[in-house]
Parts: structure tokens; C-alpha cells; sequence
């Protein structure tokens, strides 16, 4: 099972004491599928603005104009840290299960389907090397 961890300037946005606010009196609206396409993009589903854009029935330069606006970029901040959050307490919560039910291939960080069937680091030679 692969340890995956957020990345380390995604943890360091959530230790931001202050976050970067948008001006105050610039409450701007934030069309319906510019808003699709930050959920679209918070939770993965596409990985490209591009991609994203033709999902939503956007133009790429017009979504991409749209995510630079600081209103639109302040929101799209906030739904990544609410989204980091929450799969940092599953995380924590998948891992603290899995630590205490003992189960060996998990709580240990070792590769139990090898070790049970007996195939452990195998050293291999290289692809150039002269049988022997």
C-alpha cells in the first residue's frame, strides 16, 4: 500500500495563521460554471484547466482569466484547505484504525503480500549484465 501524503506547500497553507483575504469591498459574484470548475478541480476529477473548461462548456482562456481574479482565486484557496482538511482526518483516522487492530501490513509500513508469499526484495541483475 503506497503512502500517499499531501504535498508540503499544501500542509504549509493550513499553517498560515492569517489567511490572504480578497478586498473586503470587492464582493464579486462567482458565475455558476466558473464555481463547477473549481469543484471540478478541488476534487480531481480533471487535472488540467483545459480538460476542466471543455467539462464545464467554457472557453480555457476565460476559465483561466476567471481563476486570477483574486476573488475567484480566494475562493478556490478555501475550498483546497477545507478539502486538505478533511482528507487529513481521514487520513488520521484510517491510520490510527489500522494501528490498532494490529494488522502487521499496515501498521508496520511493510509489504505483507510479499513477506507472505515469500517473495521479499529480490535482487535482480542488470538487464546488460552476461548470464552466468
Amino acid at each position: 500500500m503506497k503512502d500517499i501524503r499531501p504535498a508540503k506547500r499544501a500542509l504549509a497553507a493550513l499553517d498560515q495563521s492569517e489567511p490572504v483575504v480578497a478586498d473586503a469591498g470587492n464582493h464579486r459574484r462567482i458565475s455558476k460554471k466558473v464555481n463547477a470548475a473549481i469543484d471540478i478541480l478541488v476534487s480531481g476529477e480533471c487535472k488540467t484547466i483545459k480538460e476542466t473548461a471543455e467539462k464545464v462548456g467554457m472557453a480555457r482562456e476565460s476559465l483561466s482569466k476567471a481563476l486570477s481574479r483574486p476573488n475567484v482565486a480566494e475562493h478556490l484557496r478555501m475550498k483546497v484547505l477545507r478539502s486538505l482538511a478533511m482528507a487529513a482526518a481521514r487520513a488520521g483516522a484510517d491510520n490510527g484504525s489500522a494501528t490498532d487492530s494490529g494488522w502487521r501490513a499496515i501498521a508496520g509500513g511493510c509489504d505483507g503480500e510479499r513477506q507472505k508469499h515469500g517473495r521479499g526484495r529480490q535482487l535482480r541483475r542488470p538487464f546488460h549484465a552476461k548470464p552466468r
